[in-house]
């Protein structure tokens, strides 16, 4: 992804017409003559080369991502010394302090600025100091120095630039399809009545989220049923404009860790189309880390992901959490996080089956799992691909943060072994609209009605379009960066 995002700087590909864009400017001098590490066969010219010649970690005191620096070169090859100078300036001007002036929002839609043909569509608007470009984010980019000569071997001029760029190293680059930010509040807008302009941001805290767009973008991969969206920034909205009816707040706990705090009926969907009903999984991994309040044994039924209350959205899966009682606050609470899964049942409409995923018991008269609480954030991720037309298989793991004794950081993983009872998985067995729900009443077609829209704060939310074997590096290190942001990462 970072030679796709360098290759992004040096021309873009654009499609619209731009002219005091350097981007688009290089484009029409280079077309797609833009190759990493080596020169291909038979181009034209000229022709650029981008090799990054260089890795070393970095300190970022303001982002609590992990930062990597690199230098890369550039190579610009000329048959004429004057178009070798001309490029050579442009590329410099373009990446020197470079900022995503050109991506950022227009007048039509927050955050769609330059439209691409290839990576990194509808970057989010760049108005703090992280500029997004094709899935990096980008802390500080610098030309160092150049040289230029007379390459007699293949009787071009050739100039070489030195870069340094430093980018933040989350899981926005590790294979997500997308992940939700919360540190950068510039990646949030928010909206009042009459307000002008409409949109502002970024956001302080407390303030109403009405945009939320993510870091990484969706990826290019055969795991899922449609690829229009392949390379497209994820934007999330409450889609009542200016009355914020489903907005929900961003807030920051008393361990400094921000969340989306969504009331009864919040929900933010998907404002691209083609993933509501189109991006579905044949293979996931999630990672999620939320909170239920009031949770402790009062019934509470939320979703983490599903849709909003409407008829249109037919066969939506989702993920989400509810809990049982019995006896009240001494009795016994039962826990789930369950998924729900698309079938076709032989009906014209698909249709879908919800199983647990996860599922604790709570004794407090006998001191069994007494202190774990739900209304306190808890991390949860899960695995699942098709096995047989009717058995999807795959792994879950949660932690607590309120009892590390029993639920803590031991790499003790659930195997899940989910079983139709109502027809075949389809191949493409999942998908989701929204983040949060105000869906009452939901037909769950094998664990009753369940009401998806009680509060619930969500910390973070991950996908990736594979399944991650636990334990993998892969997945360990997506899940080490989401422990240790939520100090959750308890080893005993």
């Amino acid at each position: 992804m970072v030679g796709k995002a360098i290759k992004l700087l040096l021309s873009g590909n654009l499609t619209t017409l731009e002219g005091s864009n350097p981007e688009f400017v290089l484009y029409e001098m280079l077309g797609n003559n833009i190759f990493p590490n080596v020169v291909a066969q038979n181009y034209g010219t000229p022709a650029v080369v981008y090799t990054i010649t260089g890795t070393e970690p970095s300190n970022i005191k303001y982002n609590r991502s992990p930062a990597t620096t690199i230098e890369f070169d550039v190579d610009v090859l000329t048959e004429t010394y004057s178009e070798l100078i001309k490029i050579s300036t442009l590329i410099r001007s373009n990446l020197h302090r470079y900022t995503n002036s050109f991506n950022s929002s227009d007048n039509t839609k927050q955050g769609y600025g330059t439209v691409t043909t290839t990576y990194g569509q509808y970057s989010p608007p760049c108005t703090g100091t992280i500029q997004y470009v094709g899935g990096m984010q980008i802390v500080g980019l610098n030309f160092l120095n150049s040289s230029d000569y007379f390459d007699e071997t293949l009787e071009l001029y050739r100039n070489t630039l030195n870069f340094n760029l430093t980018y933040l190293d989350d899981p926005s680059l590790w294979g997500t399809d997308f992940c939700i930010k919360l540190d950068d509040l510039n990646l949030m807008s928010t909206t009042s009545s009459g307000g002008n302009p409409l949109y502002t941001q970024p956001l302080s805290l407390n303030d109403g989220v009405n945009f939320l767009f993510c870091p990484s973008v969706y990826s290019s991969t055969t795991n899922v049923e449609e690829t229009t969206m392949n390379g497209v920034y994820p934007v999330f909205q409450d889609t009542s404009g200016t009355s914020n009816t489903y907005r929900p707040n961003i807030k920051k706990d008393s361990s400094n860790r921000r969340y989306l705090e969504f009331a009864e009926n919040n929900h933010l969907d998907s404002i691209l189309m083609g993933f509501n009903q189109l991006r579905r999984y044949k293979e996931f991994t999630i990672f999620t880390v939320f909170s239920v309040p009031n949770s402790t044994y009062l019934v509470k039924e939320s979703a983490i992901v599903f849709k909003p209350d409407d008829t249109s959205n037919a066969g939506v899966g989702n993920i989400f959490f509810y809990n049982e009682n019995v006896g009240g606050e001494t009795g016994v609470t039962s826990y789930y996080v369950c998924g729900t899964f698309l079938v076709n049942d032989g009906t014209p409409i698909l249709s879908h089956e919800t199983h647990p995923l996860f599922n604790i018991i709570k004794y407090p008269l006998i001191g069994l799992n007494s202190d774990v609480d739900f209304s306190n954030p808890v991390y949860f991720a899960c695995n699942i691909s098709k096995n047989t037309s009717t058995q999807l298989t795959g792994q879950a793991y949660l932690i607590t943060s309120s009892d590390f004794s029993v639920y803590g950081n031991f790499n003790i993983y659930t195997d899940l072994t989910l079983n139709s009872t109502s027809g075949d998985f389809i191949d493409w067995f999942f998908n989701f609209t929204s983040l949060h729900s105000n869906v009452t009443a939901y037909n769950t077609n094998s664990m009753g009605t369940i009401d998806m829209n009680a509060p619930i704060n969500l910390y973070e939310f991950a996908i990736c379009p594979e399944k991650l074997p636990f334990g993998s590096s892969r997945f360990l290190e997506i899940q080490k960066y989401i422990l240790e942001k939520n100090s959750m990462n308890k080893t005993s």
